[in-house]
């Protein structure tokens, strides 16, 4: 029952350490000539505490999950797979795939929430799409792989 949207600002909670942020669409609002017009602050909307040790074991697990799609990556990231079932009419039971992750591990940059109606498992039916996300800003920003 949760949006995309939720579901990357808990991705970005978790990368951060426990900061739930505001969402943010844009970093501010130019005017033609190039001035900023208006520039917006990130935002801690609240903060969740755990000891060094559970956050660890959080991560752990992370790097554990089997996914679809990342074969070849050249930045480590952390991810989590779900399956939602929902009823969708006369179908019973309808499986959506959904995937939370964010890279680099080590220094987080980009936090992705991918959910996919009827496309099954999130590790071989968003997992791959995620992918896409990671190295389309990393081609932009090289901010993963280090390469810019």
């Amino acid at each position: 029952r949760y949006t995309a949207l939720q579901l990357a600002q808990y991705a970005s909670m978790l990368a951060n350490g426990g900061k739930r942020m505001q969402p943010q669409f844009v970093n501010e609002i130019r005017g033609t000539d190039g001035s900023i017009i208006q520039g917006f602050e990130p935002k801690v909307l609240n903060t969740i505490s755990f000891p060094q040790k559970y956050w660890d074991e959080i991560y752990k697990g992370m790097s554990q999950v089997k996914v679809e799609g990342f074969e070849g990556v050249n930045y480590t990231f952390l991810r989590k797979t779900g399956t939602s079932e929902q009823d969708a009419g006369d179908r019973k039971k309808v499986e959506n795939a959904v995937l939370i992750a964010f890279a680099p591990a080590e220094d987080p940059v980009l936090a992705v929430a991918v959910i996919v109606p009827d496309g099954g498992f999130g590790g071989w039916g968003a997992a791959p799409i995620a992918r896409q996300i990671f190295d389309a800003y990393d081609a932009e920003t090289g901010r993963l792989s280090g390469k810019k």
